[in-house]
């Protein structure tokens, strides 16, 4: 009888065994899927940030335990949209992943404020200086400039476009736009050129001059969408008229010491076209600014090509030479250490209209430019191309149940 006790309780501990055994499993596997989904919800915040689409945060799955993940943005989480692009500073985003490990599911949910990112180049302007040059609109060389002055060249000035200045001046914002301008103070950084211009210049091709020393130049090697090709050229300061710069493919053109155009510029290309200058100051023989990085004095008229600008000097953009025609960027971004701008004259077209100069910055474009850029590495100051940043709404984080699932 007493064996037979024995072996019913040595039984007895052999089938508990095993069941504590199986629910210890159960606990560490529920405790995995868990940690897998928290996880989850942290990858799908960095691919929100980095290609500022909602759908992209299934990617890739299954990964990591992670086997669903999706990004909503709106109101709630049924109605919110589930494609397309994220607007940042817009309504919430929703994440909800699901995780598995060894049957054991946590799905889990969170919501985050969407905020924007002050992005140097999804700005019109960039100014770090924070003197009196930081950012300004000039009526003439000398003042008064806006809102005083006779209204001879400023009213001809017209921007649209955020702007992110140091400098606390902000009488430019007199100027003629066809839109709101968003001005931002503060923390503008300085352009980190000269390691940018380091980094690439060995492996850059020479930008090609045709006819030699005259003002056509080609940088047209690439194709569009195609990879990025860096040119280089140690200095222009060329006074032939009607320069012309030929697009072909992302091109970035490198020059240690500055580039002066003193004639009205023409960029040929397509919009599926980009043209990048990032060149260090230079030294230049006439005022206004002879020490500036970028100076063209007859305007710049590219309707088609996105055009980047970028110098850790001064940057002159003026139609000071340029008194009877239009001219037009219809995608630009401006990073300087300082920006003068002056539009044409008033009263030289013999008519009812007058010459202008516009330069804009359309931000629904900033995806299409801008994303290839980042990923591609190919801008100063911009190792990463983070839109905005996700911010975690407190009490919202919550697991939903998984059955069915």
């Amino acid at each position: 009888m007493f064996v037979l006790v024995l072996t019913i309780l040595g039984l007895s501990l052999f089938s508990l065994s095993g069941f504590e055994a199986q629910f210890l499993t159960d606990s560490v596997s529920r405790q995995e899927s868990f940690y897998a989904a928290t996880g989850g919800v942290e990858r799908a915040k960095w691919v929100l940030m980095d290609t500022d689409t909602l759908e992209r945060v299934k990617d890739d799955l299954p990964l990591d335990g992670v086997t669903y993940a999706v990004a909503r943005q709106g109101d709630d989480f049924d109605t919110g949209d589930s494609t397309g692009t994220v607007v940042w500073g817009g309504k919430p985003v929703w994440i909800r992943v699901l995780a598995e490990s060894r049957g054991q599911k946590s799905y889990v949910e969170a919501r985050f404020n969407p905020q924007q990112d002050n992005d140097i180049y999804r700005h019109l302007i960039t100014s770090h200086s924070n003197g009196h040059l930081g950012m300004i609109v000039v009526e003439n060389w000398l003042p008064p400039n806006p809102p005083s002055g006779d209204g001879v060249r400023w009213t001809q000035t017209w921007l649209t476009g955020d702007v992110w200045q140091n400098s606390t001046n902000t009488d430019w914002t007199e100027v003629p736009t066809q839109d709101s301008h968003a001005v931002t103070i503060g923390d503008a950084p300085a352009p980190d050129v000269a390691s940018f211009i380091a980094a690439h210049w060995d492996f850059a091709r020479d930008a090609t001059i045709e006819p030699p020393n005259a003002g056509h130049f080609r940088l047209d090697e690439g194709v569009a969408g195609g990879t990025p090709i860096f040119y280089r050229t140690d200095k222009v300061d060329d006074e032939r008229p009607n320069p012309q710069i030929d697009v072909k493919g992302t091109a970035i053109w490198l020059l240690k010491h500055g580039i002066c155009l003193p004639h009205k510029i023409t960029v040929n290309g397509t919009s599926a076209d980009r043209l990048i200058i990032v060149t260090q100051e230079g030294t230049f023989a006439g005022p206004p600014l002879t020490h500036a990085g970028i100076w063209f004095d007859g305007s710049m008229d590219s309707p088609d090509v996105p055009v980047i600008l970028v110098t850790d000097a001064a940057l002159q953009l003026s139609a000071h030479t340029n008194f009877s025609s239009d001219s037009e960027i219809s995608y630009l971004s401006i990073f300087a250490e300082s920006v003068l701008l002056m539009g044409p004259e008033h009263g030289w077209m013999n008519g009812a209209e007058h010459p202008w100069m516009q330069l804009a910055h359309p931000s629904d474009r900033d995806t299409e430019v801008l994303g290839p850029l980042y990923e591609a590495g190919v801008l100063p100051n911009a190792s990463t191309g983070a839109k905005g940043k996700l911010a975690n709404l407190p009490g919202t984080w919550r697991q939903l149940s998984t059955s069915g699932l």
